[in-house]
């Protein structure tokens, strides 16, 4: 009886594979047999239409990855395929074998891009595990073993990136991650998500593709960019009759040193775009401010009131952060008790969701933040979307971290959470995977993973379950054409 449903598990997963046309091998497990120089192991492909930050180009069995700013080139070559020549020259490089199986990711902005492609299951080290805002990821950290891989980092005696086996690191753009591109061979290879490099959502977006290339998920990536660029697209287009308004883009902070407060207007040129998109027009700084200096609140206050809407940048409005005794609300409330925005109930800051995920979940699906800006700006709208980051602070409150109960499929594939675009229902959210996983919520599905190519697949690795025998070749399924004939066979006869 198991041995009958198991070969029916395998039959619907192969007919499953080939009724959707060919398609790239993924699971980290899989590997490509036999190999054949000249098949095309990626059918599936991706073309970075709007990122300014990387690109690739593909060869039968590898592809090569090019983070544009630092010419950093990453070899990403088939599992089961032999090792090409290529020829990194004078720039950094690494050979690195895909699907990738175990993963560090290393700043909370890019847990998205592997969630939303079904691969959180591969995260083994992440970033301070206080920056975790998502339910399934800490349950991982109580349940897998998930270890930090910044706090009182240590590559000699504690190697958290070597004691986890990581295969690859994804490392923050920042210096602080510089230690990691050494030529250790212990060390597993670091390689650079330069989201700094954007001054576009689009482009922004497009790094789910970046990380697509490392499992091979170039199908799922593709299809979730176009959906949130076309969603975002008709988005603009229905806001573009309405009248610009006029947005403070500020924050406060405190220094102990100096005992001075500070005040900072700065904004990355991709999020005023969008804020531009929807009928925003920030009005920067008040006449001459200097950032390094205190800020001037006569001034501010004077500024702010030519503002309709003020977006409060920071996470220290309604309380102070970090073990921080200062926040706006609690030392400052009578400098901006006053202002025109405060008082008319337009001031928001990015704590709907938590603190943390501010960076975290919005920095893919910013489609979802265009509507949160949309609701704000445009109330008479009365468009149809509940804010899910930008928070009112006179009547709601940071709603505070998850917890691991909230989890309900631990490896299951985050769906992306956009409305549709008014008057055109076609816009909303298709799903992801399953919409489950097709590792299963608990990876009980992982074995049979393998059988995703149309040619051939075999698990060549053991699971991430089990990584002491990661390494060992131990068949554990072979999907082929003839396995595809054996499939009819087998559903006539049961």
């Amino acid at each position: 009886m198991l041995a009958s449903s198991s070969g029916l598990i395998l039959c619907m997963l192969v007919a499953a594979c080939s009724a959707e046309g060919p398609r790239n091998i993924v699971c980290g497990g899989c590997c490509a047999v036999p190999y054949n120089a000249s098949h095309d192991y990626f059918p599936n492909k991706v073309t970075p239409d709007f990122s300014k930050g990387f690109s690739v180009k593909y060869y039968p069995s590898y592809k090569v990855v090019t983070i544009q700013r630092t010419q950093e080139q990453y070899v990403l070559f088939q599992r089961g395929t032999p090792q090409p020549e290529f020829n990194f020259g004078n720039l950094k490089g690494a050979f690195i074998t895909v699907p990738i199986e175990r993963a560090a990711v290393l700043s909370n902005a890019y847990f998205n891009y592997f969630e939303l492609l079904g691969e959180r299951r591969s995260i083994v080290v992440t970033t301070k595990h206080d920056y975790l805002n998502e339910p399934c990821l800490l349950k991982m950290v109580g349940e897998d073993g998930m270890l930090d891989g910044v706090t009182n980092r240590d590559l000699v005696s504690n190697n958290v990136f070597v004691k986890n086996k990581v295969n690859v690191i994804f490392r923050w753009s920042g210096s602080r991650d510089d230690e990691l591109n050494t030529h250790n061979p212990a060390m597993p290879p670091a390689v650079r998500v330069d989201t700094g490099a954007e001054t576009t959502a689009a482009g922004m977006m497009e790094w789910i593709k970046y990380v697509s290339l490392f499992f091979n998920r170039e199908r799922e990536a593709s299809r979730m960019v176009t959906e949130m660029k076309s969603r975002y697209d008709c988005i603009v287009a229905y806001v573009r009759p309405q009248p610009r308004v006029r947005v403070l883009y500020s924050s406060f902070s405190y220094s102990s040193t100096s005992s001075q407060v500070r005040c900072s207007f700065s904004i990355s040129a991709w999020h005023k775009r969008m804020i531009e998109d929807v009928g925003g027009e920030v009005i920067g700084a008040y006449p001459n401010y200097l950032s390094s200096g205190p800020c001037n609140m006569t001034a501010f206050r004077e500024h702010a009131d030519t503002a309709d809407v003020w977006l409060y940048k920071s996470n220290n409005f309604q309380e102070g952060r970090y073990g921080s005794k200062w926040a706006v609300k609690w030392n400052i409330s009578g400098e901006v008790a006053n202002i025109k925005p405060f008082l008319n109930g337009r001031t928001f800051d990015p704590n709907g969701n938590h603190f943390r995920d501010f960076w975290a979940s919005r920095i893919v699906q910013l489609d979802v933040e265009l509507e949160d800006l949309v609701v704000i700006l445009h109330p008479a709208l009365n468009y149809n979307h509940q804010r899910r980051w930008w928070l009112d602070v006179k009547t709601e409150v940071d709603p505070g971290q998850p917890t691991p109960n909230q989890c309900k499929c631990k490896y299951g594939a985050m769906q992306l959470a956009a409305d549709a675009c008014p008057g055109n229902p076609a816009t909303a959210p298709q799903g992801n995977l399953k919409p489950h996983s097709d590792y299963g919520c608990n990876g009980e599905l992982t074995a049979s993973a393998c059988n995703a190519h149309p040619m051939a697949a075999m698990s060549c690795t053991a699971t991430k379950a089990d990584p002491e025998t990661s390494g060992s070749h131990r068949p554990e399924q072979f999907v082929s054409l003839a396995s595809l004939l054996l499939c009819h066979v087998f559903v006539a006869k049961y």
